[in-house]
């Protein structure tokens, strides 16, 4: 039909691209609309009339739905062993770990120099809470190497074909959503800002890195069952 002759004319050319595919654009105005709302609410001056937490869902689960049909869409052009396909993702996940990489090292080192350089004050300063290492950190230390050991198992089960990898997924979603709700917690008790030293900006920039992280492996994690359970 119409749609092939399309297909087979963009696919004979120099570029291989998703035609028809415009779940990634649907995916990005989501996104945007999710990073809207959340400011909107951490401003204190805005007050809707609707429930945020039901609106925040829907759009969560909007991006899990478009992310599903563009992995489909992409899944079928590699398919048809597009050589520079491969290359091209390839290239894009390097790429996408040497500026995670870059990100740490930069602010493990402010950190490391705010805390050797001399200061007049006191370490830690007033108002300030410690978190106790054998606490409320140290459990959620427990949750995430948990949570990994247990989505391991979920890929070594999928591997052997064994039916087991369902529940080794759910039983990470569920420690990786633990202990977002924790850290959450953690970062309500503590009593800093993020404009109160270098250090707090520091501090707050390294752990939302690492907290957007587990939110991007919640989201895929979503999104496997998502095909698992809708499989096209």
């Amino acid at each position: 039909g119409f749609s092939n002759s399309i297909h087979q004319e963009v696919a004979s050319g120099p570029f291989c691209l998703l035609v028809n595919s415009p779940w990634l654009s649907v995916f990005a105005l989501l996104f945007f609309l999710y990073v809207l709302g959340l400011n909107l609410y951490c401003w204190n001056g805005i007050h809707f009339s609707w429930s945020l937490d039901f609106v925040f869902f829907c759009l969560f689960s909007g991006l899990i739905i478009t992310l599903h049909f563009w992995f489909r869409d992409l899944l079928r052009e590699l398919n048809k062993k597009y050589e520079i396909l491969l290359m091209v993702l390839f290239l894009v996940f390097f790429l996408f770990l040497a500026s995670e990489g870059l990100l740490f090292i930069s602010f493990f080192w402010a950190s490391l120099h705010s805390l050797s350089s001399p200061s007049l004050g006191v370490w830690p300063a007033e108002g300030f809470y410690v978190p106790d290492p054998c606490e409320l950190t140290f459990a959620n230390t427990l949750l995430l190497s948990n949570a990994a050991v247990s989505l391991g198992g979920a890929f070594v089960s999928l591997e052997i074909s064994s039916s087991f990898w369902v529940l080794f997924s759910l039983f990470s979603f569920i420690l990786a959503w633990t202990f977002m709700s924790l850290q959450i917690k953690e970062f309500r008790i503590m009593g800093l800002s993020i404009n109160d030293s270098v250090y707090s900006s520091v501090f707050f920039f390294l752990t939302g890195l690492h907290f957007f992280h587990l939110v991007v492996g919640l989201f895929l994690l979503s999104l496997f069952f998502w095909g698992c359970c809708f499989p096209t």
